[in-house]
């Protein structure tokens, strides 16, 4: 297991990111939120529909989401079809052991056909600057040494990736 970590210090999204947002967006894709009150129907069909490849999604959806259980908001990615083909959440914030307040996303993913195009890199960034803008200090999250997508992903956002089993 690996550990990336940044500080949250500015809110705002790299030029480099607002140009693939804005060529995304151009291409038909969209970036949306479903606020923590919204209606996550959407987000849990997405799920299920992908529950062979979003299995840790899965059991969230199954066991929280489908029983009245609470979230954070999802950011959605949507392709020129409308269809979510990518989240990240539900995002919260919370004080850590030293009253520092850290960003906690859920969930993060894109589907397999969507991968090494950027769309998780923005997806990400703007996950982070969401989260800053809510107060996070900081962000520290695990993942596995074997999903090389998702450590492309951090690495790009400037998150530094340390071994956790140290």
């Amino acid at each position: 297991m690996l550990r990336a970590e940044k500080e949250l210090q500015n809110a705002e999204l790299p030029p480099l990111i607002l140009e693939l947002l804005d060529n995304f967006r151009a291409s038909g894709f969209s970036f949306e939120t479903i606020p923590t009150d919204g209606d996550p129907s959407e987000y849990i069909d997405y799920v299920l529909e992908n529950k062979d490849i979003l299995k840790p999604e899965f059991c969230y959806v199954k066991d929280v989401l489908q029983n009245g259980g609470s979230r954070g908001e999802i950011l959605a990615v949507k392709n020129d079809q409308n269809k979510i083909i990518g989240t990240l959440g539900p995002n919260r914030v919370e004080k850590d052991e030293c009253g520092k307040k850290r960003a906690r996303p859920g969930y993060f993913s894109v589907l397999p056909q969507y991968r090494d195009k950027g769309i998780g890199t923005v997806l990400f960034w703007t996950g982070m600057e969401k989260m800053a803008n809510m107060g996070a200090n900081y962000i520290k999250i695990s993942v596995e040494k074997k999903n090389l997508s998702a450590i492309k992903v951090y690495q790009n956002c400037g998150m530094e990736l340390t071994n956790r089993d140290k």
